[in-house]
């Protein structure tokens, strides 16, 4: 799954499975370099889903949702209920961001 930026974690059912894979050095093919996961890592970002509501109908766009990306100079990821709608009440966007902690942000648009 897709931890942070580019960083991608990996995880194994078992033991054995982790160190074919890593010993095999197949993951370099793909990637520049591979680690073992520790916790002296220190992610730059991190990806978050914003759930936003309260948005009329007449302004649900991507520009809109971009927009409200923008908060967070971040790149933008739309759920798919954005662009193929059941309701107008709720939707997600995914960003990377560099914000810390459980903190919870108004931003108008």
């Amino acid at each position: 799954m897709q931890v942070s930026g580019p960083m991608i974690l990996f995880m194994f059912s078992y033991v054995e499975t982790h160190r074919k894979i890593m010993n095999s050095r197949v993951l370099l093919q793909w990637f520049e370099y591979v680690l073992d996961w520790s916790s002296d890592i220190k992610m730059k970002s991190r990806r978050v889903w914003l759930s936003v509501s309260g948005i009329p109908v007449q302004a649900w766009s991507r520009d809109t949702f971009t927009n409200i990306a923008r908060a967070w100079d971040s790149s933008v990821r739309l759920d798919h209920l954005t662009s193929e709608p059941t309701s107008f009440e709720r939707t997600r966007i995914l960003i990377d961001t560099d914000q810390v902690g459980n903190q919870m942000y108004e931003v108008r648009v």
